[in-house]
C-alpha cells in the first residue's frame, strides 16, 4: 500500500464545522505569562501596552549571544473552583453498579468521590458529589501522587470508574457534567431529592424492621413538584407489626467521617402529607446518640407544600460537630409523606442561590481510544458511544466486568479549539527582524508550532499571523511518546522568538488571539485552488443502519482542476482513493467516502486521516489535510 508523505499532522480534530469565530485571548494584561529563554538570551520584560484594539503584551527581548527565547500560558479551563460541587446527569440499564469520579489535578493528586448503585436507573436523573466528599487517593505505601491537597482550579484530567457492585453487563449514559453550585453562603445542602444519592455521595435508605411486615417504598416524583422545583421524594408507609418506627436514612459521612456542622443554626426542607394524618419525626444522630422531633411541632401538617426549619438546637442530645445522619420515620399506621431539598442553614430563610454555574464536559462525542482512552480490570470490555442525551448528546459506556472489579474512561479538560480552522494572532514588531513561532500544547504535553520567517519587524504595522491547523507541525511528543495533537484538550500556548540572520534586541506586541471560522478560513484560502472544504457527516458510522452511514465532502475550487481525496490510517497507510476528473470552478459536493477501503473492505473505527488535492491545467497544486472519524 502507498504511504501518506510530506504529512506532519497528527492533530485530533473531531468536528470539520464552520464555526464561529471565538476569542482565546484578549491580551489585555500579562497575568500568567511566563519566560524561558536560551542561554545568553534573555527577555529583558514582560508588559502591557497600547494594542491595536485595547492592551497588547509587550515582548522586549535580547538576542546578541542566544538564539532564542519564548513566552507561554497555560490556558487551564478546567477551572471547578468556581462551585463547591460537580454534577451530571445519567441513566443506565442492567446491574447495580457504583459509579466513580477521579480528579486529577496539575502536580498529579488524585481525589475521588463515589456515588453507589446508580448505573441501572432508568430515566435521566441528576447525581451531585460536594467537592468535600471527595478523598485523597493514594499510592500502596500510603503517599499521595502530589503534594496532597487539590488544586480544584487546574484539573487537567477527569476519570469516570465503574466499580462492581453486582458486576455483571450493562450500559450506562452520562451526559452534562458541570460545576455546581449546591450551597450559597451559609447553606449546606443535604439532599435535592433528584435521584436518591445525596450530597455525600450516600444513596438514601429505607428502615425497617427484619421479619416484620412494615415496609416503606420510596420513589422519585416529578407531576407536583414543591416551590425549589424538578424532582422530589414520595415515601409510601405502613408500620404494620414493626416494634421501632420505619422511614428513610440520609447519612452524612463522607470517606468515613462525620459532618461538622458547628458553622450551621437550621435543618430545612419542604415537606407535605397525602391525608394529615400521618406522624413524621426528623432524627438527627452523631456518632454516640440521637435525638427526635415532631415535623407537626413547626407549624402543623398539611397537604401543600409547607417549608419547615427546624433548629438544630431543639436536637440537645446531639453533638453537631459529629453530625452522622437525619432520619425521616413515621410513627404508626400507614401514609404517603412528601419530601424536597433537605439542607443546613445559618438562618431559617428559604433563600439558597444554588445552581449550575458551568459546564465541564457536555460528552457531544465522537468518543475513541484517542480522546478517551479505556481500561479494565480483568478483561473486562467497554464501547463508547454517543446518543440522545439528557441535553443533546450523551456518551454511552456499554460494558461487561466480565470477572474484573472496574472499568475507567479518562477525559481531558484542556481549552477546546474543536470545529474552528485555526488562529489569528494580531501581532506588531520593531527592532531587529527575528522569526516569531507560535507553538501549541495538549494536556498530554503534545507540541506543535509554525515558524513565520523574519518576521517580528513589521515596520510599525499591525499583521496578522495565521496559523491553520493544517499547518501545524510536529515539535515534540508528550507523555508515553504520544504524538497527537488532541486540539479538544489544549494546555498551553507560547510565542518563541528566535534568530533569524541575525544578532540584535528587538521588541514584539501579541494582540488578540481568535479562532478562524469556517467564513474566515474561506478568505484565508483565497487565491488558492480549494477555496473551501466542509465534510457531512464527522464523525460518520458506516453501519448500514441508514443514519450518517457516509461522509460527503463538499469543496469549492478557483478554477477548473482534477479532484483526488486520499483516505490514510494514523500509521500512514492509504485506505481508500476517490477521483473526480475535470471539475469547473466553484462548489461540488461529489466526494463521498462510504467507510470502505480500497478492498472494499469496512476500515475499522478510529480516526483517518484526509487529504483532498487538487491540480489544474498548468499543473498547478493544492491540498487539505484534516481527520475524520469512524466510529461504527
Amino acid at each position: 500500500m502507498k504511504k501518506i508523505t510530506n504529512i506532519s499532522l497528527f492533530i485530533i480534530i473531531l468536528a470539520v464545522s464552520f464555526s464561529e469565530a471565538d476569542i482565546v485571548d484578549k491580551m489585555n494584561d500579562i497575568s500568567g505569562w511566563s519566560s524561558v529563554a536560551d542561554s545568553g538570551a534573555s527577555v529583558t520584560s514582560i508588559s502591557s501596552a497600547n494594542g491595536e484594539t485595547g492592551k497588547a503584551v509587550k515582548i522586549e527581548c535580547d538576542l546578541i549571544s542566544g538564539d532564542w527565547v519564548q513566552i507561554q500560558k497555560t490556558y487551564s479551563y478546567s477551572d471547578l473552583s468556581t462551585g463547591d460541587s460537580i454534577r451530571y446527569w445519567c441513566r443506565g440499564a442492567g446491574s447495580k453498579n457504583d459509579v466513580e469520579m477521579k480528579m486529577f489535578d496539575a502536580d498529579g493528586d488524585i481525589f475521588v468521590s463515589r456515588a453507589n448503585g446508580i448505573t441501572n436507573k432508568s430515566d435521566w436523573s441528576s447525581t451531585t458529589l460536594s467537592q468535600s466528599s471527595f478523598s485523597l487517593w493514594k499510592d500502596e505505601d500510603g503517599n499521595p501522587f502530589g503534594d496532597g491537597t487539590m488544586t480544584w482550579n487546574d484539573i487537567t484530567k477527569i476519570s469516570i470508574v465503574l466499580l462492581r457492585g453486582n458486576g455483571g453487563s450493562g450500559y450506562f449514559d452520562i451526559d452534562r457534567l458541570a460545576v455546581y453550585q449546591q450551597n450559597a453562603p451559609g447553606v449546606k445542602t443535604i439532599d435535592e431529592c433528584e435521584n436518591q444519592i445525596n450530597s455525600f455521595g450516600n444513596s438514601v435508605s429505607t428502615l425497617t424492621e427484619a421479619g416484620k411486615t412494615g415496609w416503606v417504598e420510596l420513589s422519585v416524583e416529578t407531576s407536583d413538584p414543591s416551590p425549589k422545583g424538578g424532582k422530589y421524594y414520595k415515601m409510601k408507609y405502613a408500620q404494620g407489626d414493626a416494634t421501632w418506627m420505619i422511614g428513610a436514612g440520609e447519612s452524612m459521612e463522607s470517606g468515613g467521617s462525620t459532618y461538622d456542622a458547628s458553622d450551621y443554626s437550621y435543618f430545612n426542607f419542604y415537606m407535605k402529607v397525602a391525608t394529615g394524618e400521618e406522624e413524621p419525626l426528623i432524627e438527627a444522630y452523631d456518632s454516640a446518640d440521637g435525638d427526635a422531633k415532631l415535623v407537626s411541632e413547626y407549624g402543623g401538617l398539611k397537604t401543600e407544600w409547607t417549608f419547615y426549619s427546624i433548629p438544630l438546637a431543639d436536637f440537645p442530645k446531639v453533638d453537631t460537630s459529629d453530625f452522622k445522619e437525619i432520619k425521616i420515620v413515621f410513627k404508626g399506621g400507614s401514609g404517603t409523606v412528601y419530601m424536597d431539598n433537605l439542607w443546613l442553614s445559618e438562618s431559617s430563610s428559604k433563600v439558597t442561590n444554588t445552581g449550575e454555574v458551568s459546564s465541564i464536559l457536555d460528552f457531544e462525542g465522537p468518543f475513541n481510544s484517542q480522546t478517551n482512552p479505556s481500561y479494565a480490570d480483568q478483561n473486562g470490555e467497554i464501547t463508547l458511544t454517543s446518543v440522545k442525551g439528557y441535553s443533546d448528546k450523551a456518551m454511552r459506556i456499554t460494558y461487561d466486568f466480565k470477572a474484573g472489579g472496574w472499568l475507567a474512561i479518562d477525559n481531558g479538560t484542556g481549552y477546546s479549539m474543536q470545529g474552528s480552522k485555526g488562529l489569528k494572532i494580531r501581532c506588531k514588531g520593531s527592532g531587529t527582524n527575528f522569526n516569531l513561532q507560535f507553538k501549541i500544547k495538549d494536556v498530554d504535553s503534545v507540541q506543535y508550532f509554525k515558524n513565520f520567517a523574519s518576521f517580528t519587524d513589521t515596520d510599525g504595522e499591525w499583521k496578522t499571523a495565521t496559523v491553520l491547523n493544517e499547518e501545524l507541525k510536529f515539535f515534540s511528543a508528550g507523555n508515553d511518546d504520544d504524538e497527537t495533537l488532541d486540539l479538544k484538550n489544549i494546555k498551553e500556548i507560547g510565542f518563541a522568538i528566535t534568530k533569524a540572520a541575525e544578532n540584535g534586541t528587538g521588541t514584539v506586541l501579541i494582540d488578540t488571539i481568535e479562532t478562524i471560522s469556517g467564513e474566515d478560513f474561506s478568505k484565508e484560502r483565497e487565491g488558492s485552488l480549494i477555496s473551501e472544504i466542509k465534510i457531512d457527516n464527522n464523525p460518520f458510522s458506516p453501519n448500514g443502519d441508514g443514519v450518517k452511514d457516509s461522509a460527503i465532502f463538499t469543496y469549492a475550487l478557483s478554477d477548473y482542476a482534477d479532484v483526488e481525496l486520499e483516505i490514510y490510517d494514523l500509521s500512514g497507510e492509504l485506505q481508500r482513493r476517490i477521483k473526480a476528473t475535470g471539475r469547473i470552478a466553484g462548489e461540488h459536493a461529489d466526494m463521498e467516502w462510504d467507510g470502505k477501503d480500497d478492498s472494499d473492505e469496512t476500515v475499522k473505527n478510529g480516526l483517518y486521516i484526509y487529504k483532498l488535492k487538487a491540480e489544474d491545467l498548468n499543473n498547478k497544486t493544492d491540498s487539505i489535510t484534516h481527520v475524520i472519524a469512524v466510529i461504527k
